[in-house]
């Protein structure tokens, strides 16, 4: 899977996943700074990385909501 893909689907997960609109902001803010890194595998790292950090954010916001 390329990197603009795996960003894109990522953007897809926060949307449906109902965050904030701040939120939203903030992790598309976050997608956006992938562009920065010059090696594509410091790219997808950081990609994985973001994408662990929003799967935690989520699952604490549903214990929470329980």
């Amino acid at each position: 899977m390329n990197i603009e893909t795996k960003a894109n689907n990522l953007l897809k997960k926060i949307l449906q996943m109902n965050f904030t609109k701040s939120r939203v902001v903030y992790y598309k803010t976050e997608i956006r700074k992938v562009g920065l890194y010059e090696d594509i595998d410091d790219r997808v790292e950081y990609l994985n990385s973001l994408e662990r950090k929003i799967e935690r954010e989520y699952k604490r916001k549903i214990e929470k909501s329980v």
